[in-house]
């Protein structure tokens, strides 16, 4: 009988000590924001039927995040560009129009796409700012690059002002190509 490990969270550190744990879906949403996403599958609910599962293959995936200054007000945008591939889809469905149906099916894949990633990127947000209130995320040094001035002003209280900072998130998500077999999403024309 083999026996599998599975590794799904992260352990969080501030000023050498441990300051929380992060799940499994925390953890996704935290690499996200560090730009560490390699080999990842997501998985969602199909438009096509309730009761079916389609997945989605990132290929590439890119985050930056941006500080914002607006006057004293000190804000950041995480902007993540995905791509990726449906490589799954439970559901067969034959569409009776032109290809415009499939290219409006994938972009509602696209944006369910864009809400889940955004979804988990909120929760690691959610738990950095929250129970860890430590700044695990790279932020104060995105302002330190941007802005060495502000990040002067701040940086003494900045563990008192993560915990605080206002967010906002940005996704953006294609589906490069498909990886399905024919048969299963075809158009009828």
């Amino acid at each position: 009988m083999v026996k599998m490990l599975k590794f799904a969270g992260v352990a969080a550190f501030k000023d050498d000590k441990l300051a929380g744990f992060l799940n499994e879906k925390e953890t996704q949403g935290l690499n996200w924001v560090i730009g560490d996403v390699k080999r990842r599958v997501l998985t969602m609910n199909s438009m096509l039927k309730d009761d079916k599962l389609i997945s989605i293959e990132v290929i590439r995936a890119n985050t930056q995040i941006e500080p914002r200054l607006e006057g004293d007000n000190l804000s950041f945008i995480i902007h993540v560009e995905e791509e990726g591939a449906l490589v799954d889809q439970q559901s067969v469905n034959h569409l009776k129009a032109k290809s415009k149906k499939i290219v409006d099916y994938l972009r509602k894949v696209e944006e369910k796409n864009e809400e889940l990633i955004e979804e988990e990127i909120k929760l690691a947000m959610a738990k950095v700012q929250g129970d860890i209130q430590a700044d695990i995320l790279g932020f104060g040094q995105a302002l330190q690059k941007k802005s060495p001035e502000k990040w002067n002003e701040v940086k003494e209280k900045w563990e008192e002002l993560f915990p605080n900072i206002d967010y906002e998130v940005k996704v953006t998500a294609k589906i490069i190509k498909t990886n399905l077999k024919k048969g299963t999403y075809q158009s009828k024309d």
